[in-house]
């Protein structure tokens, strides 16, 4: 599986995230009621984002080595992310598409169509933690999912920030929240013994289409101690929200 461990470094748009410094955190008390008003609007708009397209830059920083590619990056709005990596020998080298149920990875340079459900075993192995499509939505669309069994525990004042912390069956997560535009600051992912899984800030928030998108993101995974930024330079509404799923011809099929 050589060849399929090439094309996991467009897989790390999934997973990495920098971190950044907390100020003192105090109780809220009557501002409770505000701040949960405040998240449930949030998620009531999690279903109202327009279609567009983004350009940039991925830098993936591990113990071993440092990887910057120029990407692109597409959302129709309704189920699938797309996003074109620049090799160096042009975009469309490599492509990722992500929809719910399974993400897909077209390489020109090892000539494989890889295929994967987020449930495959070597892909958790890879990863080392489950994964979900909303997961994806809150990595590349600054979306806030939280399961049914996430309780809300409690509610912080963390100046300009509502910090909210929720636990369930599998861990907890932190979720930081801009009181004034109303999107996510920071997410933090712990599992059931309290290790950080994933630490996810989102900065540079911009107005696009009357919306406020992070123009940059970074991924953090302490255990591992790698990190993935992405950052772009320019986020504009996407015109067709066909993005199909391409095959090129006589390219090795891989499922994991």
């Amino acid at each position: 599986m050589t060849g399929v461990r090439i094309l996991f470094p467009a897989v790390w748009v999934l997973l990495l995230y920098g971190c950044g410094s907390s100020g003192p955190e105090t109780p809220l008390t009557a501002d409770t009621g505000t701040a949960k008003t405040v998240m449930e609007e949030i998620l009531q708009k999690n279903s109202g984002l327009f279609p567009f397209q983004g350009t940039g830059t991925l830098t993936i920083e591990t113990p071993d080595q440092g990887q910057r590619l120029n990407c692109r990056i597409y959302y129709n709005s309704n189920d699938t992310v797309k996003m074109e990596v620049n090799t160096g020998f042009g975009f469309g080298i490599i492509n990722l598409w992500l929809t719910p149920d399974s993400l897909f990875i077209s390489n020109r340079l090892t000539n494989q169509f890889v295929s994967s459900t987020y449930r495959s075993d070597e892909l958790m192995t890879l990863l080392h933690f489950p994964f979900q499509y909303q997961d994806i939505q809150t990595l590349f669309l600054g979306r806030i999912s939280l399961a049914p069994q996430m309780q809300l525990v409690q509610v912080l004042n963390e100046g300009e920030n509502f910090v909210f912390s929720y636990r369930g069956p599998e861990g907890s997560e932190k979720i930081w929240i801009n009181r004034l535009i109303k999107k996510p600051a920071r997410i933090i992912r712990s599992n059931r013994k309290g290790t950080v899984l994933l630490d996810v800030t989102f900065q540079r928030y911009k107005e696009v289409n009357s919306d406020q998108l992070a123009h940059q993101i970074q991924i953090y995974r302490p255990d591992e101690k790698e990190k993935l930024s992405l950052f772009f330079s320019q986020i504009t509404p996407l015109q067709t929200q066909s993005l199909r799923i391409v095959i090129p011809e006589k390219m090795e099929r891989v499922q994991l």
